[in-house]
């Protein structure tokens, strides 16, 4: 969960320097061309909703779930990719798969 807290802090460290870049006297280099492609307005709220709202809302949603413990992101690869299920193991070892083959066989053959 510590790294839940470390990504809610860099998202709000990255809000906070998008923030100032957009409020300073100078403007950055992104938000010009962004004005001069999608015109003064949308270009000002398109930069703004990438580089002020959304890292708002990610410093927001990891920082609550890493303070209450939530685990929100699952891993792509699992911990022990090769480790049995017992129970899978027991549930198969348990079935009886005669009759499906012999229905099978008789499937075929007709």
């Amino acid at each position: 969960m510590k790294s839940y807290i470390a990504m809610g802090i860099f998202a709000f460290f990255v809000t906070v320097i998008s923030l100032l870049r957009i409020m300073s006297e100078n403007e950055f280099y992104r938000l010009t061309s962004m004005k001069k492609i999608w015109g003064r307005s949308r270009g000002l709220a398109l930069h703004f909703v990438s580089n002020v709202v959304l890292p708002l809302i990610c410093g927001i949603v990891f920082l609550s779930g890493g303070i209450s413990g939530v685990k929100l992101i699952q891993p792509l690869i699992a911990e022990k990719p090769f480790d049995r299920n017992s129970v899978i193991e027991k549930k198969v070892e348990d079935e009886n798969i005669e009759p499906y083959l012999a229905d099978m066989h008789t499937i075929l053959a007709a």
